[in-house]
């Protein structure tokens, strides 16, 4: 099982069901191979077999009942599903430490779930781009990542770039095209942190916790504060 493509399932769900939902979440978006080998039966494997075989317009068949090499790469998988499965809790309760980490030196009263952090980059020196990385309980959000592209602004004025983006972005926000972060953070010092609550004001985006980071004078790694 793709760890990645596992369903999300409530306390209790029984690996039967989880089986089950996963066959349906996968194939529907990957290609199906002509035999598909389960370490448990699930319901209605015939009419599963069917329209999968519809699906990949040939016939696909679906086996519970292993023996030998089979039976190997059944075991295989589930020792190799059962590593990954480790090194994502144990990658959850890293970001939760740090979840709660951040909680404690911001003062908020809840672990922040959403963080948006802002950075500016030039190209060749002229044209500016914005871009907004999201954090959720997981990681990164890349389906929500976003980048601006900014206009009418001199090349170089990272404080009005910062401006810009801040804005457009929480206009969206405010307008509910996405969730509020708990959490915001500026590439920058205080002139891009003051630049970008300006903007907030501007829109009267209220309630954000923001902060700066600013990498030092001698903007080494590992120094920010």
């Amino acid at each position: 099982m793709c760890i990645r493509d596992s369903p999300k399932t409530a306390k209790g769900t029984t690996a039967v069901e989880v089986m089950s939902g996963f066959l349906g979440l996968h194939y529907f978006s990957h290609e199906v191979p002509p035999e598909i080998l389960l370490n448990v039966a699930v319901p209605d494997m015939e009419l599963l077999s069917a329209g999968l075989s519809n699906q990949a317009a040939r016939k696909v068949i679906l086996k519970h009942r292993l023996r030998g090499r089979r039976h190997g790469w059944i075991d295989m998988a589930s020792t190799n599903a059962k590593e990954a499965l480790m090194m994502r809790l144990a990658s959850n309760a890293s970001l939760r430490s740090q979840r709660e980490e951040l909680a404690q030196a911001f003062g908020l009263d809840e672990l922040p779930l959403r963080i948006e952090c802002f950075d500016i980059s030039h190209t060749s020196g002229e044209a500016t781009v914005a871009s907004c990385v999201v954090f959720g309980v997981d990681g990164p959000m890349k389906q929500s990542y976003r980048r601006f592209n900014i206009k009418d602004v001199a090349p170089g004025d990272d404080y009005a770039a910062i401006h810009q983006a801040v804005k457009r972005r929480y206009k969206r926000v405010k307008a509910g095209e996405s969730a509020v972060p708990d959490l915001v953070f500026i590439d920058g010092g205080k002139g891009q942190l003051a630049s970008a609550v300006a903007a907030l004001e501007e829109i009267e985006m209220q309630g954000l916790t923001i902060a700066g980071i600013s990498k030092g004078v001698d903007r080494r790694a590992g120094d920010e504060q």
